[in-house]
């Protein structure tokens, strides 16, 4: 469900200057996921195919937790092995949520400790009536085997910096190798703020999906 503010009433608070910047913390020491995705199952068998490429996705609300507005679990399959789906993820307009972004700018190597880490300073689209900016700060490290030959991957990003409307953002993902050369997939988001809600975050994994598995296939990513 939407916000109980309407657009109409936050378009105009934003108008007139309300939130404000906001450093936040890594909550998390290290790549951790945000939470376990336990909620959804991955999909079933469909016929010889023990891992079919596809995404199952369960959303709610912050069930009585405050400081969510929108969580969202889901666990699916890709068609490519975990190399090149690893590195659809350190592509950062892939991982970019593009369909609420105008344009981002990206710093790499931001952070020691992992294999990979980059941070994105980001513009929202004006869609209720001003653009707001903000950073998302990602890490990623190879949890088993290692970065140049991985069998999982762990994946971790979080608002760190930006206007406060926004809220916090957390994002996880574990991949991992399966035996026939696709990849398992495992995200979790949670949102909050005035702007955010349960069907954002639903929205977000599965562009996220959709948008990782095209990049490790050598696809163009969705536009939207």
């Amino acid at each position: 469900m939407r916000s109980h503010m309407s657009f109409a009433f936050v378009a105009a608070l934003l108008a007139a200057g309300c939130g404000h910047a906001e450093k936040t913390p890594i909550v998390a020491p290290g790549v951790a996921p945000v939470e376990d995705a336990s909620s959804v199952a991955f999909p079933a068998a469909a016929g010889a195919d023990l891992h079919p490429e596809a995404l199952n996705v369960e959303s709610s609300d912050g069930k009585g937790d405050e400081t969510i507005k929108g969580r969202a679990h889901a666990k699916g399959f890709i068609h490519a092995d975990l190399l090149h789906v690893w590195q659809a993820f350190q592509d950062p307009d892939t991982v970019a949520d593009r369909r609420k972004l105008d344009h981002w700018t990206v710093d790499k190597n931001v952070e020691t400790g992992f294999d990979v880490s980059f941070r994105l300073h980001a513009t929202t689209k004006a869609t209720l009536g001003a653009s707001l900016g903000f950073d998302m700060t990602l890490r990623q490290s190879a949890t088993l085997g290692t970065a140049a030959a991985p069998e999982q991957v762990n994946c971790y990003a979080q608002k760190t910096d930006g206007n406060s409307w926004i809220g916090p953002l957390l994002d996880s993902a574990v991949l991992i190798a399966l035996d026939d050369g696709n990849t398992s997939i495992e995200l979790v988001r949670h949102g909050n703020g005035e702007i955010y809600d349960e069907g954002d975050a639903k929205q977000y994994v599965q562009d996220l999906y959709d948008s990782v598995k095209a990049k490790a296939k050598g696809l163009a990513l969705p536009t939207y």
